[in-house]
Parts: C-alpha cells; structure tokens; sequence
C-alpha cells in the first residue's frame, strides 16, 4: 500500500498545464506618472475557487497591483482574475483513495500559484506601461500560501521603486 505522501506527489506528477486565462481586468489610473518615487503592492484577493471535473483541474484567483506615490496616494489600482487548467487522468486515481482537492489544494500554494503569478506580472507590465508610466520592476511573490506569509511578502514589497534610465 502506497503512502499518502507518494499517492499526491503521483498525483502531481501526472497534472498537465493545459492553459492559463485572464477572466477579467479591471484598471484605474487615478493620477499620472509625475517623476516621483513610486510603490507596488502585489497581492492577492479574494479566494481561491477551485473547480474538479473528469479530467480538468481550475483554478480561479484574483490579484491586485497597486501603485502608489511617496505619501500613500493611490495612483494606479489594477485588478485582474486569472484561470490556471489543468489535465489530469482520473482513471489512475479511481483505484486508490485519494482526496484530489486536498492535494489539488496544495498542488495550487506550491505550484500554480507561481504559473499564475508570472501571467499576472506580465499583464500588470503592460498595462503600467500602456498607462504611461515609466519601466518598473514588479516583485516576485515571495509567498501567498497563507495570510501571515502574505502579510510578511506585501510589507517587504511596498519598497520597490522605478528603475532610473
């Protein structure tokens, strides 16, 4: 009898990414670009919606960027709702007792949160830059896998600043 650790890493091993959408965006530029030092904020919201079908995986994650000036004021606020699919062989699993949300859940914190998070970086660049504003670096995700790791990653975050030309 397999453990239940080798069952979800067989489980993992057979997902296959099959696509990664933007469901919606949403995009406010409340002040324009002034040659000021600039803040990100990168984050989550909302949460996680999870959908298990015969042989697809989704997940559904909101995420916001904000950009704001050295005193705090909101200058950009851009929302977007991505979809990570997945492939996966339910036959291969139906003979053994897994709990496929479970490791579909710790699958999405380890791994598709980063296939997410690389779409969702691309999408914020170009609406930053389509808004006017200069080059800026945005910030990998340190951690979104629970509040606290959250809290810790956006605070070190908010101290990005515009590359200088």
């Amino acid at each position: 009898m397999k453990s239940l650790v080798s069952e979800e890493k067989e489980f993992i091993k057979s997902l296959e990414i099959h696509d990664i959408l933007l469901l919606e965006s949403d995009h406010k530029v409340y002040t324009l670009f002034n040659n000021e030092k600039l803040l990100v904020d990168f984050k989550k919201i909302g949460e996680l919606n999870l959908v298990i079908n015969d042989d697809l995986i989704v997940f559904e994650i909101e995420v916001e960027l904000q950009v704001l000036d050295k005193e705090n004021n909101l200058l950009i606020e851009s929302k977007a709702k991505f979809a990570s699919i997945y492939l996966y062989d339910k036959e291969n699993f139906e003979n053994i007792e897994i709990d496929i949300k479970e490791f579909s859940i710790n699958f999405f914190q380890f791994s598709a949160i980063t296939h997410i998070l690389a779409f969702a970086r691309e999408h914020f660049y170009s609406i930053l830059m389509k808004s006017g504003y200069p080059r800026i670096t945005l910030p990998l995700i340190k951690s979104l896998l629970d509040e606290e790791a959250e809290e810790e990653a956006s605070v070190k975050l908010k101290t990005i600043t515009k590359e200088k030309k």
